[in-house]
């Protein structure tokens, strides 16, 4: 079995004289759909990330209830609040979206010899979609900051007594 990627017309012309008539099947182009599965996938996936970011959120707003008191009370709007908790959401957006694309492509291209190996061909380590790489991070950098938007939204709209008292709203 002989995987090239050309078509049948370019793979016949490297056929010696005395070889045997090779059977030509196309493996078609599913790649679209592939892709459009993983990106819906890992979509579903980070929703459901961004509900658990986004309780996280929430209890960092109230831990920084004071904090964010004392930046009313010198003078920041609600707006400046918000963007208080949405840089911190984007942050760690950030920072973990990018550890975890390392991480992911480090474990990748440890382990994909031996993935070829059971699978009984050569698997290509750089053979990565790479954009849907960077996709996939821009959409968990995204996923995070709106995850801390509603957090951010209710904290600044808390009284600055009571915010630099501690209470909850």
């Amino acid at each position: 079995t002989l995987l090239v990627d050309a078509d049948a017309h370019r793979a016949q012309s490297f056929r010696g004289t005395g070889d045997p008539v090779p059977v030509f099947t196309g493996r078609g182009d599913g790649t679209g759909l592939t892709l459009v599965a993983v990106v819906a996938m890992t979509e579903v996936a980070l929703v459901l990330v961004s509900l658990l970011a986004a309780t996280g959120f929430v209890v960092t707003a109230q831990r920084r209830q004071r904090q964010l008191g004392m930046l009313a009370a010198i003078g920041a709007t609600e707006a400046h609040l918000r963007l208080v908790t949405l840089s911190h959401g984007a942050l760690v957006g950030i920072v973990g979206s990018v550890t975890g694309a390392a991480a992911g492509l480090v474990t990748w291209f440890a382990t994909a010899p031996l993935i070829g190996q059971r699978a009984g061909t050569r698997v290509e380590r750089f053979g990565v979609p790479w954009w849907l790489v960077g996709l996939i991070v821009v959409l968990a950098m995204a996923m995070t900051t709106v995850a801390a938007w509603w957090p951010a939204r209710i904290t600044a709209r808390v009284p600055i007594t009571t915010a630099l008292a501690g209470r909850r709203p």
